[in-house]
């Protein structure tokens, strides 16, 4: 493991808790965590359980475009594992090895694996930029640190970009393997018969696993997660007896997923934290009660999550066992 990597994820963890904590009394935040309503935790939890299931559905119907004995159940155990080692060990190594190793579990090669990982995050990605940019131009609040007119100039980029990206998307995907193919053509003498065929492969799955039909029912289940999730942070802003509102509970919880790509401790504490406290902040929440939101959506997101995927672990070592036994 690269410890650079690990030395400054900490680095950025300690870092944003300080920036928080200078702006915060911790006595009134305690009193505000334990003031949070009890009765949302239950609701929170299920749609997150919800929101889990459509991952795992989309995550098959992207696989079922080149794999087609894959079963529902074959995806639950890696995709949950994948998870659980996400939320308690940084770099995201969880999603290394559900791509390299619990594979072997589910009887699919590594690039069908590796194919469908880089599609599900496009799509995450994609939509996640559709909401903060229907979000930015439609949260019209005087208290954003920003003036109005520049946010909503950010969320019309942002919109731009998702409808001009869906329109084009067949031209890049044509283009870019088309670029591949001209590329490997012209090192033929150069690069190994196995890695040629390997990115041939490759470039096939993608294609596979890329069909309208395909896309689509990922696409819709990606907006369906995404809201799921919305709902979480929408939640435990009513449960904070704040104010609801569903257009700032979505762009919190998109400015937090954004967050998680930044390197951090484990468990993505700190950046998640500093995105969710910023985002409400900006929208006028005292600082005690941002990060509150903060605190209380982190561990409703992390906690339940954390358990079902070493629940998962637990109950299937063949996980490990089957990429062992290939490897020997």
């Amino acid at each position: 493991m690269n410890y650079v990597s690990l030395f400054i994820g900490f680095l950025i963890t300690i870092s944003c808790i300080v920036v928080m904590a200078f702006q915060i009394d911790f006595d009134n935040t305690w009193l505000l965590l334990k003031s949070f309503q009890s009765e949302y935790i239950l609701p929170c939890i299920i749609i997150i359980t919800i929101g889990y299931i459509l991952r795992i559905f989309r995550w098959l119907i992207i696989l079922k475009g080149k794999s087609r004995n894959i079963t529902f159940l074959k995806c639950v155990a890696p995709f949950l594992a994948a998870i659980a080692i996400n939320n308690l060990i940084p770099l995201r190594l969880g999603d290394v090895l559900r791509s390299l190793v619990f594979c072997s579990s589910m009887g699919i090669s590594r690039l069908i694996s590796i194919g469908s990982l880089i599609i599900e995050k496009s799509l995450d990605i994609l939509v996640l930029f559709l909401i903060a940019g229907i979000s930015l131009i439609y949260l019209n609040n005087d208290n954003h640190i920003y003036s109005i007119n520049m946010m909503n100039w950010i969320g019309y980029f942002l919109l731009s970009g998702f409808l001009l990206f869906f329109i084009l998307r067949k031209f890049f995907k044509h283009k870019t393997c088309a670029y591949i193919n001209s590329f490997i053509k012209s090192r033929i003498k150069i690069l190994p018969y196995k890695i040629i065929r390997k990115i041939k492969f490759f470039l096939f799955c993608i294609f596979q696993m890329t069909k309208n039909y395909t896309l689509a029912i990922a696409g819709s289940v990606s907006i369906l997660i995404w809201l799921c999730e919305g709902v979480i942070f929408y939640l435990v802003l009513i449960g904070l007896g704040l104010e609801s509102n569903f257009l700032l509970a979505l762009m919190s919880m998109t400015a937090a997923t954004f967050a998680t790509l930044v390197p951090s401790s484990p468990g993505y504490i700190g950046p998640f934290h500093f995105a969710a406290f910023t985002v409400a902040t900006a929208n006028g929440i005292h600082e005690d009660l941002a990060i509150s939101f903060a605190v209380i959506s982190h561990l409703i997101i992390w906690t339940p999550t954390t358990v079902y995927g070493i629940t998962c672990i637990y109950f299937n070592p063949e996980l490990w066992i089957i990429a062992k036994l290939k490897k020997s």
